[in-house]
């Protein structure tokens, strides 16, 4: 097993990386892995939201999230139309 630890990380470790392997017999290229690192912040806008089911007392509602921020949870918020309140709930990831 093989592992990459940055430690002490700065500004200047944020960016692409690229994983590889190479011998004296050849490499393996094709396909390369990449993982970002980037630094702490706000959410990602969550993609393909939509609707997966209405009844006369309740709504659900499916998405895929984007990067988390660098957190382990997000808290989301949602308006209440009829009541006018607002609610918030929290989603471990």
């Amino acid at each position: 097993m093989a592992v990459l630890s940055i430690t002490n990380v700065t500004i200047i470790y944020y960016g692409n990386y690229y994983i590889w392997t190479n011998n004296q017999y050849g490499g393996w290229n094709e396909d390369e892995l990449m993982f970002i690192l980037k630094p702490q912040g706000p959410p990602s806008k969550p993609v393909n939201f939509h609707v997966i089911d209405v009844t006369a007392v309740s709504i659900r509602v499916q998405w895929i999230r984007g990067f988390n921020g660098g957190f382990n949870k997000h808290l989301y918020r949602y308006t209440d139309v009829v009541g006018g309140g607002e609610r918030w709930f929290l989603v471990d990831r």
